[in-house]
């Protein structure tokens, strides 16, 4: 059997095949739903996709993406059994580079980069959530602006991170095909894999090979003029990685809706609701066990022809299951 280093070069070789050559213009959609997944930072480390619309690039066409997410991270149970500490902010950059193919295919590939710390928004957190009524977990209770990520079992612990890591995340490459359909609706179906270049210690990555697969649906001028509805669903099929084995769930379901309402042609807001099955088992936790859902709002501006900006806010509506809140800001740029 081959090793999973052996895979990722292959996958990575296949993967720069597939984006070289001539590239043309692709003018990116304002109404397109935020580029975002769970950042729980026991989550993050595995392949769920980005959401995106259905609609994928021509033949020719280059998109590339840089995108940012900040999340705020409070969780402190106690059980009988266990014990679970995730007090930290984690910053996840990335780069995201994807190419239009013939036969309505399109290749991608993201470059993450994690950093998980301390931070200093903390106050301001608190102050976010009592500004709009919001639970904070507990986190007002808790020590100010401290980084430990720890989870102990029966005695044993399992989890212990608190050196304030960075690196690599898990490199990911994509494959998306397109039918040629109606002019109202796109729809299309996408495998990604994600590959084992983080660091489970480091929570940058999980250390496993783990392939998404899923369909997307978008419709345009859905209800009413100028309303961009998008849903998708999917499974998530992960190998065996280094954090938490024994109460790994190795088969996770996700699916995301969005609704983008465009203003003028430059300006649209949007509307976003990510969810997924657990990626742990065994455990009294929604931090582990429950199903995550998080609520999103973002407005998206096309600064220029070939240029969007978008800015979010994503929020846990099941505390604990998804960081407290997560800001989000994205820039994608079509290439000539």
């Amino acid at each position: 059997m081959k090793s999973p280093a052996l895979i990722s070069k292959g996958l990575l070789a296949l993967a720069a095949g597939l984006l070289a050559g001539p590239a043309s213009a692709a003018a990116p959609a304002a109404d397109e739903p935020l580029r975002h997944f769970n950042q729980n930072p026991l989550v993050q480390v595995y392949g769920l996709p980005l959401m995106r619309q259905a609609g994928l690039l021509e033949n020719g066409e280059t998109d590339m993406a840089f995108l940012v997410d900040f999340s705020s991270h409070y969780i402190s149970d106690n059980g009988s059994q266990e014990r679970l500490i995730l007090d930290g902010e984690t910053t996840r950059v990335a780069f995201t580079l994807a190419q239009g193919l013939p036969g309505g295919f399109e290749a991608s590939i993201e470059l993450p980069f994690v950093q998980h710390d301390a931070g200093f928004a903390d106050s301001f957190i608190d102050n976010w959530h009592d500004f709009f009524s919001l639970s904070d977990g507990g986190r007002s209770d808790g020590p100010r602006d401290r980084f430990l990520f720890r989870y102990e079992r029966n005695g044993q612990t399992l989890l212990n991170v608190d050196d304030e890591p960075s690196g690599l995340g898990d490199i990911r490459l994509g494959l998306g095909w397109q039918p040629e359909l109606s002019a109202r609706f796109d729809t299309s179906v996408h495998l990604t894999l994600d590959l084992p270049t983080g660091d489970a210690d480091k929570l940058t990555g999980n250390e496993s090979l783990d392939a998404a697969i899923w369909s997307v649906i978008t419709l345009r001028d859905f209800l009413l003029p100028g309303l961009t509805g998008t849903a998708a669903l999917g499974g998530l099929f992960t190998g065996e990685g280094e954090i938490l084995a024994d109460q790994r769930s190795t088969e996770a379901a996700f699916g995301w809706l969005a609704l983008a309402y465009n203003w003028t042609p430059t300006v649209s807001t949007k509307l976003q609701l990510y969810s997924h099955s657990p990626l742990y088992e065994d455990s009294a936790f929604d931090a582990l066990e429950g199903v995550a859902a998080q609520g999103m709002a973002a407005v998206g501006w096309r600064c220029a022809p070939q240029t969007v900006v978008d800015f979010g806010i994503s929020e846990d509506l099941n505390t604990e299951a998804s960081p407290d809140v997560t800001f989000h800001l994205t820039l994608r740029q079509g290439l000539n």
